[in-house]
């Protein structure tokens, strides 16, 4: 080959690379991304149960039993079981519907509870549920989880619920802040003059709604503002509240709080100064 041909060849291979730069073959990863969809939910029971370790299987619904292509090439859908985290949280990847022809192709999906499964006698064993009807998947991303969870079925054959409680002793720190043991003070700490912290509270052990705080004291408060308790989950205060105020009891059975599990449970009861509020005990539901 002489030197005239190979500089024709080079100037040949150089456009021929240009072209195919503006005709769009470089951005092609781009273009095959919108092919398909991340999607992504969480799976939990109508009790609040998640369906941790479980699995989900996602199975292309196609129009009169038809091949499926994506970017006019045959398209296989994924048939293996996608796993669920400790949360019944996941993440797949499926093809867009509104990509794939024929046209009018959506997705169904199967949950099992696998290991995740709540045995006897609080649970039912192995359980699987299926969409009443396929949806369509498309777009960048797309959350399944008011899907699923619509359709899931319970874990358990009975709501499962606890009740927090927890005690401090003596008389509670004046114009300062109190908790009670395990809801916010340790046992090694169980003075009703100990101020207390998240980092002393209580997990939750499963997703639940709080209700029905109750609140006791064996003194009685100083004025109608001593004694104010209040539910914490984490660093934020809820909404379920009360004011022992001159009595020696108070309770807010109105207001609820959703609760996520592993969230930290603990109180906070504001005194006044002389107060004498003592010997707290507390209790809430997690239903």
């Amino acid at each position: 080959m002489n030197l005239r041909k190979l500089k024709w060849y080079l100037v040949a291979y150089v456009l021929l690379d240009l072209l195919i730069g503006y005709a769009g073959v470089i951005p092609l990863g781009t273009a095959a991304a919108a092919q398909f969809t991340i999607v992504t939910g969480t799976v939990v029971d109508p009790n609040g149960l998640p369906y941790a370790n479980g699995t989900i299987v996602s199975v292309l619904i196609l129009p009169g039993g038809t091949s499926p292509t994506l970017g006019g090439l045959p398209y296989t859908p994924p048939t293996q079981p996608v796993g669920l985290d400790a949360t019944g949280s996941f993440t797949i990847q499926l093809a867009d519907n509104t990509q794939l022809q024929p046209g009018g192709t959506t997705w169904n999906f199967t949950v099992c509870s696998a290991i995740g499964t709540v045995q006897p006698a609080g649970g039912k064993g192995p359980v699987c549920f299926t969409l009443a009807s396929p949806i369509t998947i498309s777009g960048t991303s797309q959350s399944i989880t008011a899907n699923l969870n619509a359709a899931a079925l319970a874990l358990s054959t009975r709501r499962l619920s606890n009740t927090y409680f927890g005690t401090c002793g003596g008389v509670a720190a004046a114009a300062s802040t109190t908790g009670v043991v395990n809801l916010g003070l340790t046992p090694a700490s169980g003075s009703c003059a100990s101020p207390p912290a998240q980092s002393n509270g209580v997990p939750i052990s499963h997703n639940c709604t709080l209700a029905n705080l109750q609140v006791l004291s064996s003194g009685v408060g100083v004025n109608a503002s001593d004694g104010v308790a209040t539910i914490k989950l984490n660093a934020g205060s809820t909404a379920l509240t009360c004011t022992i105020g001159t009595g020696t009891s108070c309770s807010d059975t109105t207001h609820t709080v959703s609760a996520t599990a592993g969230q930290q449970l603990w109180i906070s009861i504001a005194a006044q100064a002389a107060t004498t509020l003592a010997n707290l005990a507390v209790s809430v539901d997690c239903q």
